[in-house]
């Protein structure tokens, strides 16, 4: 899948997760997001999570709908997955490049996976599969689906299709199975999830892993980006950055601050210790074109 036409407004609204973000009492991303995080492996270096089926529900967020269809529906055709299924999405990968203007251009990411959950019918999918010359078979105690080439599969967890590589499939198979150290066992990406709210859309990225390149800020390791909708015209982001200590979080500030009040409208930043919280507002035609 390619994210390289990726809409300006878009790209801007992510490269703001490179920043740091919100309200540190958000209380914490959905069940369902954290859920999904403690099932991909802990060497994830960045995903973007779509609550689909809020989006897909509400009138007002058509465009961003639009655009998550618009950037997803072929890439899940390839595993017959059918977009107005699914209800919560999880594009993740585990190697990054630090090309700012490029966050949601998946195609500069390495090992790109997928974890899905929504309404199927599996029957109907397992059959779609097979037009598609994927073979069945099993790894552990989990239905596994392999493509032409066997290096891409498809698993159907007990909740979640999570596809994408065959090792990274069979690594997550295993943190499902065996309890295994997953992404939100990982302090930086459970660090920065605990502080943002429940969003339309949440992007998170670490530094500090397998990555080409340095952080934007001094000091940088991990940073994430909520997005709610505030009104009918209106998106509220919420982004974190974590330092490595509080020295380089407030040599940061004023920078980060400077770097969204650009883009967006009624910036607020604030530190709080090792903390960067931003908040922003955007309308949402200029975010989702």
């Amino acid at each position: 899948m390619s994210w390289g036409n990726v809409p300006k407004g878009l790209v801007l609204g992510l490269v703001l997760v490179s920043l740091g973000v919100a309200s540190c009492a958000g209380g914490g991303v959905g069940a369902t997001l954290a859920d999904m995080a403690k099932e991909v492996p802990v060497e994830t270096t960045t995903f973007v999570y779509w609550d689909t089926g809020t989006i897909e529900g509400d009138a007002d967020l058509h465009q961003l709908r639009d655009r998550w269809k618009a950037d997803n529906e072929a890439w899940l055709e390839t595993f017959a997955i059918e977009t107005d299924r699914v209800r919560h999405f999880l594009h993740f990968a585990t190697y990054g490049d630090n090309t700012l203007d490029h966050l949601l251009d998946f195609s500069i990411y390495g090992n790109n996976n997928l974890s899905v959950r929504g309404e199927f019918d599996r029957e109907r999918l397992r059959t779609q599969l097979r037009h598609r010359d994927h073979t069945r078979g099993d790894w552990r105690e989990t239905e596994i689906w392999q493509g032409p080439d066997e290096e891409r599969w498809l698993a159907l967890t007990g909740d979640s299709l999570i596809g994408g590589s065959r090792d990274t499939v069979r690594e997550c198979i295993d943190i499902i199975e065996q309890d295994g150290d997953s992404l939100y066992s990982d302090p930086n990406a459970r660090d920065i999830l605990d502080r943002l709210p429940t969003g339309l859309m949440v992007h998170y990225y670490d530094y500090t892993k397998q990555f080409t390149g340095g952080p934007p800020y001094e000091g940088m390791v991990a940073n994430g980006t909520s997005v709610e909708k505030k009104d009918r015209e209106t998106l509220r982001l919420r982004i974190v950055c974590k330092f490595t200590d509080p020295e380089e979080a407030a040599d940061a500030l004023e920078a980060i601050r400077d770097r969204v009040d650009l883009v967006y409208q009624k910036v607020k930043a604030e530190q709080d210790g090792r903390f960067v919280s931003v908040t922003a507002e955007v309308e949402t035609e200029t975010f989702a074109i």
